[in-house]
């Protein structure tokens, strides 16, 4: 009988013991957190060279926009510049350029002015002035002013009219150099454009012939 009840009573030990390791266990098991669905972000990389590229067609923009004052300053000086009427961008990029078409025209613009017929006529006759003027001033323009996409020049005289309109990419492919890399480097202008098409008549006639229209 005694060996009945101590047995009984062990049994009831083991019960409570192994209920109370399954609460403990229950309590101290860890919550798990519920995950929390991040915000996309653009890899770093990207955005750097996103900015990059703006920074640089902004800087680009700037940098061959043509100022239209300078522009309009400069090309009234060019050669005969006394005799030019009109000088204009359109669109901001492409250069217009008119001389005067006839001594009357000139004088009704410049009643004041001390230049004579003879003076008007001896300077487009003499010395090739006019094939001068059409091959050299247009790509002075485009070697002063990085910006300008073409330049247009009209010059009539003594019932001709001499004209030429030339883009950039034109002449750098006839040149086999890019005009705007002489810069404001008079001596490179010089050796490489002035003495080889403005001076020199066999490259001066041939330039002539191939961008200038006369009517």
């Amino acid at each position: 009988m005694k060996k009945l009840l101590f047995a009984m009573a062990m049994c009831g030990m083991l019960a409570a013991c192994s209920s109370t390791t399954e609460d403990t266990s229950s309590n101290e098991e860890p919550k798990k957190e519920e995950a929390k669905p991040q915000k996309e972000t653009k890899p770093k990389g990207d955005a750097t060279k996103t900015e990059t590229k703006e920074t640089t067609a902004k800087e680009e923009e700037k940098a061959t926009t043509v100022d239209e004052s300078q522009f309009n300053m400069y090309a009234g000086s060019l050669t005969g510049g006394t005799f030019i009427t009109t000088t204009e961008l359109q669109d901001g990029n492409k250069a217009v350029v008119k001389y005067v078409d006839s001594f009357a025209a000139y004088k009704a613009g410049k009643p004041n002015s001390s230049v004579t017929e003879d003076d008007y006529k001896h300077y487009f006759e003499g010395g090739d002035a006019i094939q001068k003027i059409m091959v050299g001033e247009p790509a002075r323009l485009l070697k002063q002013f990085e910006g300008l996409e073409s330049v247009s020049l009209t010059l009539p005289f003594e019932g001709k009219t001499y004209s030429t309109e030339i883009t950039r990419k034109e002449l750098n492919n006839y040149l086999g150099f890019k005009i705007e890399s002489l810069g404001e480097d008079s001596g490179a202008w010089r050796t490489k454009f002035s003495d080889q098409y403005i001076y020199n008549e066999a490259n001066r006639n041939e330039m002539f012939n191939k961008f200038v229209k006369v009517q």
